[in-house]
């Protein structure tokens, strides 16, 4: 299992109420297909093995390119987005920041409210090596009052930058913390990527959080022996999370 480390202070949170995902209509994979995406999640999920399908139109699989559902709820951090107490980012180890080749739009993905900010283009990048030394991390908020203590499910959308972006076997990980200082590993994509064959945006998976953590937590390593020296680019990410329908 990889080593989470937090070299950069997780916000400490205290539940707050924030508006409910919204359950998109048919013609978006509505209720129905929600409840079978999320039925389905469970069993790979407890094998710490993302979820194959995002529940969305495109259905799409991991490794598939495809843009997050507008309007759904998906929020997004990232290098060049702004931090708030929804969605922030944070790194340990030498990331270079780099104008340009990255998502630029508002943190409420696919809506035009600002009041969580914007992304502005910007990503970052570090050297790959045989071991990590470097690690980026990309944090969401998950838990609106009432839903404290259920079980979450959290889908993921990465985005690749068009610049300094070339790592061979970009490792992705996913975690659970429950704000006081206790981060649980629960699931990876089930794959690396390459991204030098990527740009834009990707689904990467889904994990299922255990009640009682209130943050998910998305992680980039620059670790990869087989291929050292190249760029691991770390651009926006964007996540929704849900919970199983009553």
């Amino acid at each position: 299992m990889p080593n989470f480390r937090s070299a950069v202070p997780f916000r400490r949170r205290v539940p707050r109420r924030v508006p409910a995902p919204a359950v998109v209509g048919a013609g978006r994979g509505g209720g129905s297909a929600l409840r079978r995406a999320l039925a389905t999640a469970l069993v790979p999920l407890l094998l710490g093995i993302a979820v194959a399908e995002a529940p969305d139109a495109a259905a799409a699989t991991v490794g598939q390119q495809a843009a997050p559902p507008a309007g759904v709820g998906y929020m997004v951090a990232g290098p060049g987005c702004t931090n708030s107490d929804i969605a922030s980012a944070g790194s340990s180890g030498t990331w270079t920041r780099v104008s340009g080749g990255d998502y630029s739009g508002n943190v409420e993905y696919g809506t035009p409210y600002t009041s969580y900010g914007t992304c502005s283009n910007t990503t970052a990048y570090a050297l790959t090596t045989g071991s990590e030394t470097a690690q980026y991390r990309w944090h969401f908020y998950n838990a609106p009052s009432g839903y404290y203590n259920s079980v979450s499910v959290c889908y993921v959308y990465a985005y690749t930058p068009t610049v300094d972006a070339g790592d061979h076997n970009a490792r992705y990980d996913f975690w659970a913390d429950d704000d006081h200082g206790h981060v649980t590993w629960v699931a990876w994509p089930g794959r690396t990527f390459n991204q030098e064959n990527m740009s834009g945006w990707y689904y990467i998976g889904a994990a299922n959080v255990p009640a009682g953590n209130p943050t998910f937590t998305v992680s980039l390593s620059n670790a990869d022996s087989a291929y050292p020296g190249w760029d691991a680019g770390a651009g926006a990410m964007a996540v929704w999370c849900t919970w199983p329908p009553s």
